[in-house]
């Protein structure tokens, strides 16, 4: 996969707060929403690529070592949708959003 955030670092992803990390991969998550709605598949799948991204450096991050597995999970979630995505197209896609997004705000729920 390709790297998109060339200049960041796991040195600096980890000065970012855990919050703001899981805030940043929710952003690429409503971004991919939104594009969903204007059909543009291929736009839909790199603000997914980029999220894988995000995500993996989050777990690279020392300081989420013992949510490894809730993390892991998100990001299989990710990873069925976004398979699903590319099977089936932006507009037929079974919708995501909302699950990743309970996952997001609501961790107790993993």
């Amino acid at each position: 996969m390709k790297k998109w955030h060339k200049n960041l670092t796991i040195e600096r992803w980890s000065r970012f707060t855990g919050e703001r990390q899981l805030l940043m991969v929710g952003s690429e998550l409503e971004r991919a929403s939104e594009l969903a709605g204007w059909q543009d598949q291929k736009a839909v799948e790199l603000c997914c690529e980029r999220a894988f991204e995000l995500i993996d450096l989050t777990l690279d991050d020392p300081k989420w070592r013992g949510q490894c597995r809730r993390l892991t999970r998100w990001r299989e979630l990710l990873g069925e949708s976004y398979l699903s995505l590319l099977k089936l197209g932006a507009s037929r896609s079974k919708p995501w959003w909302p699950y990743l997004y309970q996952q997001l705000i609501n961790p107790s729920t993993f």
